[in-house]
């Protein structure tokens, strides 16, 4: 594991630091803002401008890594006679012919192909998402305090919210579909009929939870604000759970001996699915921060969550830089073809090995 480590790091060093670069400096600008930017300090930072700053800075940067990435994957998966050799060696029965070895081929290409695209998709809905949220902000900071007191601000702070929770629940959504396509991928033609009742499941997930999102987001558009920021905050637990869930899932399938992930990175990445748990807390927060002030029974979430508030977007930006790095690694080292190829045999397989067990123990 070490030798690997060290070829990753001599092949994609280049990447890795671009990666890592938004990350530090948002680190060292952290560090200069506590050292010197207390009550009567001479720096000060506005942490919400930096966050936003820091993740579109990030995101442009790794889309072109990712798109790196991607053409490495794509000259391997070209290989397409190495590839059918390979496959007909190690995956399939000789006497099952051209066709079903073209197949299998295209499943492997086709799933190299969707993965990335989704991945490219998320990409571009987070750049949409900080880079949005930049510009308002931006724009905000230079209106008067009776401007933002306006009908007009209030209604476009809901569009803002409405804009940016539907990009989260967009890019929840390409997540789920990347674990439909890695679970659905087999190289066996027999078994390749399967997958249309996984695909099917998925869609009717995904219609049902765009119902329970949309709804009540389009009904919150002109609720009064006590409503509006109860409907929010039932939005807000949506979309954290989906995230949750479909970002744990995703890793479920990764964190496969096939693709051989350091114990530090998929940690890492497991503690960034949870934590995004905890974004609720920030709704709770930006809308119930008066009454959390006035009732001194709700001091302990009223703390808890002006912690969340202040450390979840620089934990969201160091999961974000492990998550490139995570698919980084995969691209390296034929990993992901590899991984394709024979966890979908393990998954096809694992039910006739189970039957010879039993069979055996019978």
């Amino acid at each position: 594991m070490k030798n690997k480590r060290k070829n990753w790091w001599q092949v994609h060093w280049e990447d890795i630091l671009a990666t890592s670069v938004p990350a530090l400096i948002t680190l060292a600008a952290s560090i200069v803002q506590l050292s010197f930017g207390r009550e009567g300090g001479s720096f000060k930072l506005d942490w919400t401008l930096l966050n936003y700053g820091m993740q579109t800075l990030f995101i442009v940067i790794t889309l072109f890594v990712l798109i790196r990435c991607w053409s490495k994957v794509r000259r391997d998966v070209e290989q397409e006679g190495a590839i059918k050799r390979y496959l007909r060696v190690y995956c399939l029965l000789p006497d099952e012919g051209d066709r079903a070895l073209a197949l299998s081929y295209s499943v492997v290409s086709g799933t190299v192909r969707q993965f990335f695209w989704a991945w490219s998709a998320i990409w571009v809905l987070w750049l949409a998402y900080y880079c949005g949220s930049l510009i308002e902000y931006s724009y905000s900071l230079s209106l008067s305090e009776e401007c933002r007191k306006g009908f007009c601000y209030c209604f476009g702070m809901r569009n803002m919210a409405t804009y940016q929770n539907t990009l989260n629940f967009l890019s929840s959504a390409f997540l789920y579909a990347i674990y439909l396509i890695l679970n659905e991928a087999t190289v066996k033609p027999e078994e390749r009929h399967q997958t249309k009742n996984i695909l099917l499941h998925g869609l009717i997930i995904i219609a049902v939870l765009a119902l329970l999102f949309f709804v009540p987001t389009m009904i919150a558009q002109t609720a009064c604000p006590a409503r509006y920021n109860g409907i929010m905050l039932y939005v807000s637990l949506l979309l954290s759970i989906f995230s949750t869930v479909t970002f744990t899932l995703i890793l479920g399938k990764l964190n496969s001996p096939y693709l051989q992930f350091p114990g530090w990175m998929i940690s890492g990445l497991y503690i960034y699915a949870v934590v995004q748990a905890y974004e609720p807390l920030t709704t709770i927060y930006a809308s119930y921060f008066d009454l959390l002030i006035e009732n001194d029974k709700l001091c302990g979430l009223s703390c808890m969550a002006d912690l969340v508030q202040k450390v979840l977007p620089w934990i969201t930006l160091a999961g974000k830089m492990l998550l490139m790095l995570a698919l980084l690694w995969i691209s390296d080292g034929r990993r992901l073809v590899f991984y394709i190829i024979h966890q979908s045999l393990s998954l096809t397989e694992a039910p006739r090995m189970q039957k010879r067990l039993d069979q055996h123990l019978s």
